[in-house]
């Protein structure tokens, strides 16, 4: 399995644990329940453990690996296993203000469902490169990380999109981010 972990600069994660390239570690507490101590956290992609950082970990100045492991469980953003093993370190990609920009259009069409006609025309524009607006742009970049993130989690915790659909709305902001 090849999926992608987040640690601070000394390789620890949540309760201080500590990690090692080529070290497996497992946990042999029974269950498979995400956001506990029965699983190790995942990510699907390099670019949504991006974007998902600053609601899970909020990390500031982080390293980024590819894993082995199980999966045990998965809720549409992020997954559980019961063993990992740090298999290399990977950059930690950056997301360009005009994919940001796009992001925060796809999560708003999708999630939000906007109803503004203005804001629909400008989104529109923008996507096809009719309208930049420079207003609009600082606002949304100013603000992407935090609220991308916290419209996705919203959509899977409070809303009825099922955890295949933020799947899915996760691919495709994993291919704007990779210009596909």
């Amino acid at each position: 399995m090849k999926k992608y972990k987040i640690t601070n600069q000394d390789m620890t994660t949540y309760a201080d644990c500590k990690w090692e390239i080529d070290v497996k570690k497992e946990i042999a507490i029974p269950g498979n329940t995400l956001c506990s101590d029965q699983v190790f956290h995942f990510y699907d992609s390099p670019e949504i453990a991006v974007l998902l950082n600053p609601i899970f970990y909020n990390y500031k100045n982080y390293r980024m690996w590819e894993i082995d492991g199980d999966e045990v469980s998965h809720d549409g953003l992020k997954g559980g296993s019961k063993w990992q093993t740090l298999v290399r370190e990977v950059p930690v990609p950056i997301i360009a203000p005009e994919k940001k920009i796009q992001i925060a259009i796809l999560l708003t069409y999708k999630i939000a469902k906007c109803t503004i006609p203005e804001w629909n025309k400008w989104a529109d524009a923008y996507l096809s490169g009719d309208d930049r607006s420079a207003g609009i742009l600082v606002g949304l970049s100013f603000a992407w990380a935090e609220s991308a993130a916290r419209t996705v989690w919203t959509a899977w915790t409070e809303s009825a999109e099922s955890a295949e659909t933020i799947r899915i709305i996760l691919k495709e902001i994993v291919d704007i981010i990779k210009g596909e």
